[in-house]
């Protein structure tokens, strides 16, 4: 079938480097760049993936996109691509076993056969093949074949273990099944592994690598990974006498130690190892390669040749270009690298936004799935968000650790921004201490020279923030620190220039400070919020007395949730601390979410809290606990005061203000999320843009929430001009707060009235009627107050409809 999303109002990514506004219920990805670890080629295009995103290179004009599932892709998380050898069209495979067919002309056909069907376990592709007109995929659960004229599924093979390989060789499909190579001829129905045998009796077992392609009809070369090598493998089928013939690629009596096997048109294939190429056509005896000199550019490149050597396509951390090396002792770079990206959001698992606007992306670099409080695995790589310059890469470029340089923040942890400098950011690390940023250099690191924080186990760092008072709070992880955990500093010294260790104070956070502790600055009650997180349901409050001075303090540990309806509560872990316009504390556990509603007035380990319900509204005058089933990630308050809740596996909810009403749901299935497995979410404070931090980059959405203006200096419209091909929102932002808005012809009449929420607000460019207003300018008109306050009206802003 062809591409089909159910999202409303869905605004492509352009080209990269565009930053389009997007409409009221816009979304997009911002596409990390990371490096080229796949390329793949058809006649006219050149894709290349880059931590799990995929781009794609116009031959003809260099043209650079990303695609994505907010414009041409049916999925989000990419497990590989596979070009026709031919260069017909490309195969993209997603984690969820979809796939789409990408042809030269650009065109996309989605294939939902796989992820369509009951498949039991958790199914996934291993690899596609081609020939005899079909693709063939190998999956966890066997082979399925598809017809590439139809594009359909026409026969599906379930066997015991899983196909890790399948090429099409000449008339036949030859599978890695259990370690060995196996044959059947293309002509016969493959449903069952009984189809296919053992070519020649081989027993030999493989480990196949990531590497492999065709030559002729009857040859395959492929990795063969043997303990921390990769081998390359010649093998050569005679299907009439049933033989299989194969051996290592070798030279100067040794086994080739691979980095390459790169197809170069359709008829030849080189093996290399970073100083030779081993050069095969069909025919060529696996012994008497044609060798040569592997360019010295070329090192540590991906490479594709399709088009042959004398226009190779490379790509590297730097981007991606063409090489001509026919002449391998002076190989030519054609042209200047590109498709870098600025900023890359890869695995990005937290998102910390700043009371001025600036929202940091902090980018972990690492596999793996959600786990509460989730600590760094890898090096930082931050960037910030501003809605006028939107992204600005502020990973920092000039780090020391105690004097000796380093190339960056190890395993980061958490990232606060200065509340009195907005240039200057810190960012706490799993072992090297805190590190003081401004700009992007680093001005200041705390560790056990100037702090109390012990060196015991590396330092490790779970938390840092600021409170109402500015004062530094730091939290150091149990189990290897079990006491005194807590330090905080005030902001004088902290910014004095001479930071000494007798100017922290230090608490006794117990056995409920860990590893994966989070916590929050409760700025309205004046106090701070710390979790354990990781199998803890205990909140530690420190109560700051109303007073700057942070060595007055005193700490509490609430054990006991006892809710409105005098039930205990039960779960497991906290995954995230809140706090909303109101002053009341958000608490996302695995069990759902709460709240406590004035966390100044807990006395005592018990809390009262309000487990919040959501009415079912059916005349049973029941409710159901708030998202109780889920795991909660994070939490973030709009400027409407309502909340975005993120959660471990069914993408993002926003509820109301009160938490009483789910007002929208979104997962894989209705937006352009590319997992329901959403690590972290924030609110842009100057904007309508929301944030969803995801294993496969960062999602951004516009929402109908936007902070009110201090006067009505700078309102504007958009889309504007209303194109005719545009049926969304048009969106009036930059109001003051409960703004009465009148949008009216140059006659005066009035097509739409209506009050601010917030700092927006949006009409459908229709009449009362519901028809689509006529080609003209309208006059947005806005006053602010109420009643007989109201003001005068006077014309702010204009909006072009153009049918």
């Amino acid at each position: 079938m062809t591409k089909k999303i159910a999202i409303i109002f869905l605004l492509a990514l352009i080209g990269i480097g565009v930053n389009a506004q997007l409409p009221v219920g816009g979304w997009t990805i911002h596409s990390p760049f990371g490096g080229v670890s796949t390329i793949a080629e058809t006649k006219n295009m050149t894709y290349y993936l880059s931590v799990g995103s995929l781009f794609s290179v116009d031959k003809r004009t260099n043209e650079v996109r990303s695609l994505n599932i907010s414009n041409d892709l049916n999925g989000g998380a990419i497990k590989g691509i596979y070009p026709h050898p031919e260069g017909k069209y490309l195969i993209v495979a997603y984690q969820d076993c979809n796939i789409d067919r990408i042809n030269d002309d650009g065109s996309v056909i989605n294939i939902s056969d796989i992820s369509d069907a009951l498949i039991t376990g958790k199914p996934a592709i291993n690899h596609v093949g081609f020939g005899n007109g079909r693709f063939y995929v190998a999956t966890t659960f066997g082979l399925v074949t598809i017809d590439d004229n139809r594009n359909e599924t026409v026969e599906t093979m379930f066997s015991p273990m899983s196909v890790n390989k399948v090429f099409g060789v000449g008339d036949h499909v030859v599978i890695a099944y259990n370690g060995k190579l196996m044959a059947a001829p293309a002509s016969e129905h493959l449903v069952s592994i009984d189809k296919f045998n053992f070519v020649g009796g081989n027993e030999t077992s493989w480990t196949f690598g990531d590497y492999s392609t065709v030559l002729g009809d009857k040859r395959v070369l492929f990795t063969h990974k043997s303990g921390n090598n990769n081998k390359a493998i010649i093998a050569d089928f005679d299907f009439d006498a049933d033989k299989l013939v194969y051996g290592t690629v070798r030279h100067n009596n040794a086994d080739v130690i691979l980095t390459h096997i790169v197809p170069v048109g359709t008829d030849k294939a080189f093996v290399a190892n970073g100083t030779y190429m081993f050069t095969y056509n069909a025919d060529t005896q696996a012994s008497a390669p044609e060798v040569t000199k592997f360019p010295a550019i070329l090192k540590g490149q991906t490479l594709s040749a399709l088009d042959g050597l004398g226009h190779m396509w490379g790509g590297n951390a730097d981007g991606i270009c063409q090489y001509d090396i026919t002449d391998r002792a002076n190989p030519i770079q054609l042209g200047e690298k590109f498709g870098k990206t600025e900023f890359s959001a890869a695995g990005c698992n937290r998102i910390f936004a700043q009371p001025n606007g600036d929202v940091y992306f902090w980018n972990e670099n690492a596999d793996g799935g959600f786990q509460i409080g989730l600590s760094g695995k890898s090096s930082l790589k931050l960037a910030s968000f501003h809605n006028i310059s939107k992204f600005s890469d502020l990973t920092p470029t000039q780090l020391n650790n105690k004097g000796q340089a380093i190339s960056a923040i190890s395993l980061p942890m958490w990232v606060a921004q200065d509340p009195r400098d907005e240039t200057v950011y810190y960012v706490a690390s799993y072992n090297q201490g805190i590190f003081r940023i401004k700009g992007r250099e680093q001005v200041e690191q705390y560790t056990s020279d100037n702090s109390p924080i012990t060196s015991q186990y590396n330092y490790r760092i779970a938390y840092i923030g600021f409170d109402a008072f500015d004062n530094l709070w730091v939290i150091q992880q149990y189990p290897y620190v079990r006491n005194q955990n807590i330090h905080t500093i005030s902001y004088e010294d902290l910014t004095s220039g001479a930071v000494t260790k007798d100017m922290w104070n230090t608490f006794d956070g117990e056995d409920y400070i860990g590893p994966s502790s989070v916590g929050c600055a409760l700025k309205q009650s004046k106090m701070m919020a710390f979790a354990k997180g990781f199998w803890s349901n205990v909140i530690v409050l420190v109560k700051q007395n109303n007073t700057k001075a942070p060595n007055d303090d005193n700490i509490s540990f609430i054990t006991s949730y006892v809710d409105q309806d005098n039930k205990t509560l039960a779960f497991d872990h906290i995954g995230t601390l809140c706090e909303d316009k109101k002053g009341r504390l958000w608490v996302g556990t695995d069990k759902g979410v709460f709240e406590i509603t004035d966390p100044s007035k807990i006395t005592s380990d018990i809390a009262q809290v309000n487990h919040l319900k959501v009415p079912r509204n059916d005349g049973t005058g029941l409710a159901d606990y708030l998202l109780d089933a889920l795991t909660i990630s994070c939490i973030a308050v709009d400027s409407s005061n309502r909340k975005w809740i993120s959660t471990t596996t069914a993408g993002v909810y926003l509820v109301s203000e009160n938490g009483d009403q789910i007002i929208e749901h979104y997962d894989t299935s209705n937006s352009i999320l590319p997992t329901n497995t959403v690590f972290s979410v924030a609110c842009d404070p100057n904007s309508s843009s929301v944030f969803f931090a995801t294993a496969a980059g960062v999602v951004e959405y516009n929402s109908t929430a936007a902070p009110a203006s201090e006067n009505l200096d700078d309102v504007y419209a958009y889309p504007n001009p209303v194109r005719p091909d545009y049926s969304g929102w048009i969106t009036v932002t930059g109001l003051m707060d409960n703004t009465l808005v009148k949008i009216a012809d140059s006659a005066g009449n009035v097509f739409f009235q209506g009050r601010s929420e917030g700092g927006m607000i949006t009409w459908d460019g229709c009449n009362a009627n519901g028809d689509r207003v006529k080609t003209g300018v309208y006059y947005v008109f806005a006053s602010h107050g109420s009643g007989s306050d109201s003001g005068s009206d006077s014309c702010v802003t204009k909006i072009m409809v153009i049918n």
